[in-house]
């Protein structure tokens, strides 16, 4: 009786793995996953953190759409300008933004460039940023409007 329960137990997790290799999977705990239909969470977009500039010319805000950032892989973060606190979108090229993030402590700043896309006015992607240290970072949002560029900054601690 024991040796049949056991030859039953083997048997299934057998078919169990034999199943999730034929559906491309690799554990009996990924076959099981897709079995119970059991959903995978998405990552949560950060909050929006707002802020104005340095000299109070614009308001603008950041957030990481794919969830909180971390040390090591590029990630894209979504940038937002308004004429005030409250006030309606900053309606600008992206080439009248630059997006940077910086260690002031240690003198330097991210290892690759970033590309900026408008989505809407006021409302801008960027990609390609990377956080390569543990530490304090400054994000910085420069806009440059005629002959003024002023910077929005904001604190990144990893």
């Amino acid at each position: 009786m024991k040796h049949t329960w056991l030859a039953l137990l083997a048997c299934s997790l057998w078919l169990g793995c034999s199943k999730g290799a034929a559906e491309g999977t690799t554990s009996p705990s990924t076959a099981k996953s897709s079995e119970t239909g059991a959903a995978i969470a998405e990552p949560q977009a950060t909050p929006w953190t707002w802020t104005a500039s340095n000299a109070g010319g614009y308001w603008c805000a950041w957030r990481a759409p794919e969830g909180p950032v971390a040390m090591g892989p590029s990630f894209p973060i979504e940038i937002r300008l308004a004429k005030s606190e409250n006030g309606p979108p900053l309606d600008l090229p992206a080439q009248a933004l630059a997006v940077d993030a910086r260690m002031p402590e240690h003198g330097h700043g991210m290892l690759q460039r970033v590309e900026i896309e408008a989505l809407e006015p006021g409302h801008y992607r960027v990609v390609g940023m990377r956080l390569h240290m543990l530490g304090y970072w400054e994000l910085w949002v420069d806009v440059t409007q005629g002959a003024i560029t002023e910077r929005a900054q904001f604190v990144i601690e990893l």
